[in-house]
This record gives structure tokens, sequence and C-alpha cells, in this order.
């Protein structure tokens, strides 16, 4: 793949995290071919701003079996997660008035977990 080929946030994420080393699971082409095909579904409802909402993210966690006591988008961190993670600030920024987390525990437990694996702060204090 050519880098001036590259267009669109889902697609640099890729090609960037095809740049990590392949230990990490990260690295998009470590991924075995059903867990790509949800993290391509993810990175695209993410990047679409018309129809992306919490409840979708919500459901999703409701739905999966998080027996490890954690949540993450598929087993172990992955690009979906980062796309998704900006969606979502993007999501709560433009709307921060009318978006009551506590009506989305798993979400809320989702971006906790997130911000556990790096410098993610949706919100800082001016103080």
């Amino acid at each position: 793949m050519n880098p001036d080929d590259v267009v669109g946030e889902g697609n640099i994420a890729k090609f960037l995290s095809k740049l990590i080393p392949p230990v990490f699971p990260l690295n998009y082409d470590t991924l075995d071919s059903n867990t790509r095909s949800l993290v391509d579904g993810f990175i695209a409802q993410a990047l679409n701003e018309r129809t992306f909402n919490l409840e979708m993210v919500e459901n999703y966690f409701k739905g999966r079996n998080n027996a490890n006591g954690f949540s993450l988008l598929v087993d172990g961190t992955s690009i979906a997660d980062f796309i998704t993670y900006s969606a979502v600030a993007r999501h709560l920024l433009k709307d921060l008035h009318a978006v009551n987390l506590r009506k989305h525990p798993h979400v809320m437990q989702w971006l906790t977990t997130c911000q556990h694996y790096g410098e993610f702060e949706l919100f800082t204090s001016g103080n």
C-alpha cells in the first residue's frame, strides 16, 4: 500500500496501525478475519456522523459477554476502540447538554477502560 493512496480517517488509522510491530494486537494485520470484519464495521459506523449514536455502542456492549471484567470492542485493544472513542468524544462535545452518560453505563465503562490505555481525556478541568 502506497502512503500517498491512503485517504480517509479509517484507512489512515488502518495504515498507521500496520506500522506498529506485529507483536501488538493494535496492529490491524494481526487480527483474524472475523475480528478484522468487526473492526471494519465499527470504524465505518463511528465515522458516519449522521447515523452514529451512543445507543448503538451501548447495545453492543449489553449484548456482549464481558466475563473478563472489562470491555473493549474486540478481544484486546484495537484501532476500532480508538476511532470509536474519537467518535464518542465528538458526539459528546457536539451535544454536551443533551447527552446523559448515566443512561449508557456500558459506554461509560468502555470509556474508562480506553482511558487506562493512554493519555485519553474527554474533558479537562480548567482549574
